[in-house]
């Protein structure tokens, strides 16, 4: 991995990262140690505004739960649908 970066390291000069806010996108330009340069555009994702639905909380669906399964089978559930959340 060493001599693949210090090749990418030799070639680029420096890279300049903006916004474009009118398009929604990041645009990266490369300068190129011969002088070239490269400009890579990249659709700007939503991130941090929130998300577009809220998913129901843990009481709500305890309380949706309740009147037909056992406490065993809503809190295997609740363990399952925890389980795949997570990263």
């Amino acid at each position: 991995m060493r001599p693949k970066q210090r090749i990418v390291r030799a070639l680029i000069q420096e890279v300049f990262v903006d916004v474009d806010s009118e398009r929604v996108e990041i645009v990266a330009t490369i300068h190129w140690t011969g002088g070239r340069h490269t400009e890579i555009r990249v659709a700007k994702r939503n991130a941090g505004r929130g998300p577009l639905k809220k998913p129901p909380s843990a009481v709500q669906a305890v309380r949706a739960l309740a009147p037909l399964w056992s406490d065993w089978h809503v809190a295997v559930s609740l363990n399952l649908d925890f389980a795949r959340c997570r990263y």
